[in-house]
This record gives structure tokens, sequence and C-alpha cells, in this order.
């Protein structure tokens, strides 16, 4: 409970922030929208012209999309930000000043600045995947909704994983510009059926890289039903990214000196 308040009122704090820029929030929004309008005609053309693309209803992409679309917002609302910055706070010394704070340093490094556009996105992505399950027509239980909301959380966990791994290599190297290219990179494989890659490409992406247990696991829970395998797929591997993220966390730590790196 208390690194949610501690969340809340970095959430808070950030809201009076955009209230003084509102301009630049309208144009984040307006920008993400346009991207999202673009995809949504995608999918509707696949969906007007397919009935199924590998063994998917091509109407449950939209669970699959609007799924990965939480996901990957909530990770920028409240976790990409700080991990763009973290580069700049070592060279400048100002991650003393987090550091110094009595939490966990995972947490202060993760946590300090909130993108409030991201968690209008997240409300957006919940209306498409309420629309997908409507075109569906698929039975949501309480049991399938909380392991989705688990599954969800284990999603971004493994996205929040992933880049910040890349991200804490600014403990050794002074210019960390670019990286977050690969991130950026891996959006449209996180969002896509497992099924669609070749054995050798989803071998892959699911246990080296893990993209597509990002948004699938969650997915099929809503449209296929709730199996223990897809649950224990999502949690141990959020688990062994956040461990992998944490190693190399503490190992950068170690090598910190202060002011400057």
């Amino acid at each position: 409970m208390k690194y949610i308040r501690i969340v809340m009122y970095y959430t808070r704090m950030c809201i009076m922030r955009e209230m003084l820029f509102r301009t630049n929030f309208i144009i984040r929004i307006i920008t993400d929208l346009s991207w999202l309008l673009g995809t949504l005609v995608f999918l509707n053309i696949v969906t007007s012209r397919y009935e199924t693309i590998a063994g998917w209803e091509t109407d449950s992409l939209y669970i699959l999309f609007g799924t990965h679309y939480i996901v990957n917002y909530l990770f920028t609302a409240f976790l990409l930000i700080n991990g763009l910055n973290l580069g700049m706070n070592i060279n400048s010394g100002e991650l003393d000043q987090i550091l110094l704070k009595p939490l966990p340093a995972g947490f202060s490094v993760s946590f300090k600045t909130v993108d409030l556009s991201g968690i209008v996105q997240v409300l957006i992505g919940i209306g498409i995947v309420w629309w997908g399950c409507k075109k569906t027509a698929c039975t949501i239980t309480i049991l399938s909704f909380v392991v989705y909301l688990i599954q969800i959380i284990c999603g971004v966990l493994i996205v929040y994983g992933m880049f910040f791994s890349l991200m804490y290599t600014a403990f050794w190297f002074k210019k960390t510009q670019g990286l977050e290219s690969i991130h950026y990179s891996t959006y449209d494989f996180r969002s896509f059926p497992a099924e669609i890659y070749p054995l050798k490409i989803r071998f892959v992406f699911t246990l080296i890289i893990p993209l597509t247990l990002v948004a699938n696991p969650a997915a099929k829970t809503l449209i296929f039903g709730t199996t223990i395998i897809e649950v224990t797929s999502s949690i141990a591997t959020a688990f062994v990214w956040i461990g992998i993220s944490s190693i190399i966390l503490l190992r950068g730590l170690q090598r910190y000196r202060g002011s400057g790196g």
C-alpha cells in the first residue's frame, strides 16, 4: 500500500504539471489517436476479408490488439519516461537525489515521473477489448477476468524487465540514445498472434525474447478460457525478466560513483 500511495502522489503531481502545459498534452493525445485510427482501419480490413488467421477468428484480433494497447500504455504511463531519462540522470548526477529516497533503488528509479496521456490511452485500450469481446460474443467469468488482470500485470512487468535491462547499461555507457529504438521496433511483434510466426521464430519470441508473452496469454484467456500453461508462462517469464533487470541494476549501482557516474 505504501508504494501505491507513492505512485498516486506522483500521478497527482504529474496531472498538475500537465494542466500547466495543456497544449502539449492535447497534441500527444491527438498523435496517439491518429496512429490508433490507422491500426483500427487495418484491423477492419482484415476482419472484413478473412474469417480466421492462424487459428484465431479475425474479430478476436481486436481483443489481442486492445490487450497489447493496455499493456503498452500502462508501461508508457508509469515507467517508460523514467527509463528514457535514466542515462541523463546518471550523467547529470540527479540519480544521487533519487537514490537518497528511503525506497528500494529499483522503485525509485522506475516511478519518478508519470505520463498522464498514457493513462488516457489505457482507457481507450479497455474500450477496444470490450468491443472485441462484443464482436466475438466471448463469455467472461470472474476467474477469467481475474486471471486476465494478472496476465496484464505480467505483460507490463515483462516489457519493463526487457526495456530497463537495456536502459541500465547507462551505468557502463555514458550515452544510451538509440537503445529505446530497440523497444519501439518490437511493438508490432508483440501485438500479433504468436501462431503466425514460423516455429523457429516463435521459439525465439517466446523463450528467448518473450514478445509473444506480453499480450497473447491475456488475450487467449478472454477468447479461449483460462489454462494453467498460459498463466504459468506469464508469471514465470515476468519473474525471470524482473530478476534479470534487478541483477543488472545492482551491478550498475556497484559501479556508480556518485555525481557524474
